[in-house]
């Protein structure tokens, strides 16, 4: 990679996360720290059946969805955020440069949604994707709580890190 381009990469993370963590507020981020990441329990999983099977579109609250499969490894929310904000830039083209299957160049691009266009730009594209389909959630249904599966997952990050109130996902319900 150029390393232009590279430079350029670093100076526009480094800028993103000034205006992110300006945004936060203290009781979002103590929200963060002192909520834990629960690990996607082993008895519900996803299958190549049940992703083809055609789902409604629901309303989910961001503050019930307490694991994403992808991001399984990290302590807490804020956790991921902070070591994302740690990548130094010669890392970040490097796909997976995280814990996990985190994708550095899918937050920084998602952030950078954020702080151009606001929190009304990013619902745009969350709550209408046009080139994505809406994240896949599985509930355990006996408790109300949503892990994110297979599509969603660094979209539905972003948006607990910025505190929204709801997305809209695609929900397989399972009862353990």
């Amino acid at each position: 990679m150029d390393i232009e381009i590279i430079k350029a990469q670093q100076i526009n993370a480094q800028t993103n996360i000034r205006i992110i963590n300006r945004m936060l507020s203290r009781k979002q981020i103590r929200y963060l720290i002192f909520t834990p990441m629960k690990p996607v329990p082993k008895n519900i999983n996803w299958t190549d059946e049940e992703i083809n099977r055609k789902k409604n579109v629901e309303k989910i609250p961001v503050r019930n969805i307490v694991g994403i499969q992808r991001f399984e490894g990290f302590i807490n929310w804020y956790e991921i955020y902070r070591k994302y904000t740690k990548v130094p830039a010669g890392d970040r083209k490097d796909p997976y440069s995280m814990l996990g299957k985190v994708s550095i160049y899918k937050l920084d691009k998602l952030l950078n949604v954020v702080c151009k266009k606001g929190i009304s730009g990013f619902k745009d594209i969350i709550m209408n994707p046009e080139f994505n389909d809406f994240p896949y959630l599985i509930q355990n249904g006996q408790n109300k709580e949503y892990y994110v599966s297979s599509d969603g997952s660094h979209r539905v990050f972003v948006a607990k890190l910025i505190g929204l109130e709801y997305i809209y996902g695609k929900v397989d319900r399972y009862y353990s």
